[in-house]
């Protein structure tokens, strides 16, 4: 076992790391991984794994593929959220201070805008680009765009793409995956009323 991943049970792995304080002062971090009843596991925290580390980790999870989401529970891991989202881009984010303020709006109700395989519309946030922000994105996630303002939602390729995969115009906050068939979305058109709301 890598020698920073602490087994505590038999469904329970801690990770221990640096964070240096001023770069002098290493006050430590950690994360956690947990399987769940049915198998799969969530990330507790987000921290950059160094290659012992993902390995073991994979191994676990079936290359990643069994990681549902990554909680980020303690605000200043989101130094390390966007390498994790890059090693595990399935799993839906949890806790970014773009989700927690994107689900305090809810519920939304505005009329979709479409821009090849995106759909955006209007949100009523104004909020900084997070130090994660990019422009490239994949089919299926979640973003806010600082620009417009606007929530997205990526299905496919858009009109400044160099692939199959979505580009946003511009850098936005990736807070989140649609759980299912993201292609669906192309079924909507401009104009088409949009509601975004929290299931109890």
């Amino acid at each position: 076992m890598a020698k920073n991943m602490i087994k505590v049970s038999d469904d329970f792995w801690n990770i221990r790391g640096s964070f240096k304080i001023g770069g002098v002062i290493d006050v430590g971090t950690q994360a956690s991984l947990v399987r769940l009843a049915g198998g799969k596991f969530v990330f507790l925290d987000s921290y950059t794994l160094d290659s012992a580390t993902r390995r073991e980790v994979g191994e676990l999870t079936d290359g990643g593929k069994d990681i549902k989401a990554i909680l980020n529970v303690h605000p200043f891991h989101t130094v390390h959220v966007r390498k994790m989202h890059r090693l595990y881009p399935d799993a839906v984010l949890y806790g970014t201070a773009t989700a927690d303020a994107v689900w305090a709006c809810l519920p939304l109700h505005a009329s979709a805008n479409t821009w090849g395989d995106e759909i955006y519309f209007d949100i009523a946030l104004s909020l900084d680009q997070e130090p994660d922000a990019r422009a490239e994105v994949r089919v299926g996630d979640l973003a806010y765009w600082p620009a417009g303002p606007a929530f997205c939602i990526f299905f496919g390729p858009t009109p400044v793409s160099t692939d199959d995969q979505p580009r946003a115009y511009s850098p936005v906050n990736v807070f989140g995956r649609v759980l299912g068939d993201a292609t669906l979305f192309k079924a909507v058109s401009g104009g088409s009323t949009v509601k975004v709301a929290k299931l109890a």
